[in-house]
Formats: structure tokens, C-alpha cells, sequence
């Protein structure tokens, strides 16, 4: 390393100096000692030289970033919330095409669930967008190995959420069916909680992993996240939840004249699978007060929207 600072003794201070003066100067000026007690700091470091009546400054510089412009935010936020309003659209067209599927008039509750499930969307995977575009703003996913544990604790946290709160919606939607119409039925109670947690715990991992991607790529080409994954996942949540609930209500619904028992065997393996990913969740630091805090908020959302 270079010297750091010269003292005007006509000494200059080794390499081996640096550690005791580790600062890299800008600009350097001799004042007389008396003038070290009216220095301005921090913005400027005084320092006595060895065995002399001198002092040395050395001005530290303090690089600020560049904060964004408002035409910086427009161009950033202008194509993701054009995808996440043709996304929108576009789910409103596909359940109009669907509603009239034979599993959708044999099983009408499976109507009760879609606002539920399309909520998830905002209560799961938006929050996911907002919890990494925070973290990758201050830095913390600069390092690849913290970047995945960051990645990989939040997707078991939402994998945990998603499976119960899509089993409590069905369970809501049932108990509404049962109080508003006086009916019951065993194999549409099954086979809505199952379609409930398959759904949930799908569309939460695939949009999961794209938004997760979505932060990566925008904090590598040095675009704010915020403005990006959030708007995505919007666009994208709708969509595919209604895709999955339809198609896995369908192949359920047909599967359950000749096995009659799969929607018990789906309900129970997921069940069974709550606690491994209550357990990595717990272990990670970066869901662990998540884990016990999150949970009231994501379950009176899909109260208000079932």
C-alpha cells in the first residue's frame, strides 16, 4: 500500500504505518498543535506527528448515492403494472371460462374459495416482494450464501402459511355453505380442502421462486426491486391460482368416483408435512419472528376475503 499521510518532519510513514493510521486522505494541510482543539470533525481528522509541534488533516470524503428520479421510478414501475393489469384481466376471463366446468356446477363452494385463495396473492407473495426488496435494498443479499438462506427461509415461511390458511379457507367456506344452506357433504368438504391446500401451497412456491428471481436479477442490473417484484407478483398471482384450483379441482373431482380416498391421503400429507417446515422456518434467522408474528394479519385477510 501506498503511504497513507506525510508528516512535516520530512519523515513519511511505511507501510507499516497504515494500521495505526488507517484512514485514506483526500487532501493534507499543517496547522500549529494549537489548532488541533478547534478542528472541525468528523469532517476532518487531526492528528498529532511523532515528536513534533505539528498536526496533519486529513479530510475523509463521504460518498452519498444517488437518490432516483421520479422519470427513473416511472420508466421502472411503468411495465410491471402494465403486466399486472393484463394479468388481472386476464384471470377475469379465464374464470368466466371456467365456471361452467361440471366440477364447478356439481361443487359451487369451490366458488366460495377463489376470492380466498386470490388473496393469498396479497397476503403471502406480495409481503414475501416486500420482505426481500428490503432486504435487498440494505445490502443484505449482496452475499450469495446469505442470499439463499434469506431465499430459502422465506419460501418454507410461506409454504408453512399457505398450507394452513388454505385449509382455515376451506374450512370457512364449508362452515358458510353449512349456516347459509343447511347442507353438508363429506366428499365436497375433502375434496374442497384438498383443492384448497394443493393450490395455495403450489401457486405460493412458483411465484415464490419468480419473485425471489425477479429481486436477484433487478438488484444485479441495479433497478429498485420495490418497483419491480411487487407488480409481478400481482400480475401473476391471479392467474395462476385460478389456473391450478381449476385444473386440480377437476382431476380430483374425477378421481374421486374410482379412489374416493385420495383427497384424505393429500389432506394428511400435508398436514404431516407442517412441522419440517415450521422447524426450518424457526431455524432460520431471517424468518424466526416472522414465524410468530406473521400469522394474524395473513389469517384475518382471508377471514375478510372468504
Amino acid at each position: 500500500m501506498s503511504p497513507m499521510c506525510t508528516f512535516t518532519e520530512g519523515s513519511e510513514m511505511g507501510p507499516q504505518d497504515n494500521k495505526e493510521f488507517p484512514f485514506a486522505p483526500t487532501d493534507t494541510a499543517t496547522l500549529p498543535a494549537s489548532a488541533a482543539e478547534d478542528s472541525p470533525l468528523p469532517d476532518v481528522i487531526v492528528k498529532l506527528a511523532p515528536e513534533s509541534n505539528t498536526v496533519e488533516h486529513c479530510k475523509v470524503n463521504s460518498t452519498t448515492p444517488s437518490a432516483e428520479t421520479h422519470i427513473s421510478i416511472g420508466c421502472q414501475v411503468v411495465v410491471p403494472f402494465l403486466i399486472a393489469g393484463m394479468g388481472m384481466v386476464g384471470a377475469g376471463f379465464y374464470l368466466d371460462h371456467v365456471q361452467d366446468w361440471e366440477v364447478f356446477m356439481k361443487v359451487p363452494e369451490i366458488i366460495i374459495l377463489v376470492p380466498s385463495l386470490l388473496g393469498l396473492k396479497g397476503n403471502l407473495e406480495m409481503t414475501l416482494a416486500s420482505r426481500l426488496s428490503t432486504e435487498a435494498n440494505l445490502g443484505h443479499m449482496d452475499d450469495p450464501k446469505e442470499q439463499w438462506s434469506m431465499i430459502l427461509g422465506n419460501l418454507t415461511l410461506v409454504q408453512c402459511q399457505a398450507i394452513v390458511v388454505g385449509l382455515m379457507s376451506a374450512v370457512v367456506a364449508i362452515a358458510m355453505v353449512a349456516v347459509t344452506q343447511q347442507e353438508f357433504s363429506l366428499s365436497h368438504t375433502l375434496l374442497l380442502c384438498s383443492c384448497s391446500i394443493i393450490t395455495s401451497s403450489i401457486a405460493s412456491l412458483l411465484l415464490g421462486f419468480i419473485t425471489a428471481t425477479v429481486i436477484v436479477v433487478s438488484r444485479y442490473f441495479n433497478v429498485n426491486p420495490d418497483n419491480v417484484a411487487t407488480p409481478i407478483a400481482a400480475s401473476l398471482g391471479d392467474i395462476t391460482s385460478l389456473i391450478l384450483l381449476s385444473w386440480v379441482a377437476s382431476i380430483l373431482h374425477d378421481a374421486d368416483d374410482k379412489f374416493s380416498w385420495i383427497s384424505s391421503i393429500i389432506i394428511g400429507c400435508y398436514i404431516l408435512v407442517i412441522p419440517f417446515w415450521v422447524f426450518i422456518a424457526k431455524k432460520n434467522k431471517y424468518t424466526h419472528s416472522i414465524l410468530y408474528t406473521g400469522w394474524t394479519p395473513v389469517v384475518v385477510a382471508m377471514l375478510i376475503s372468504t
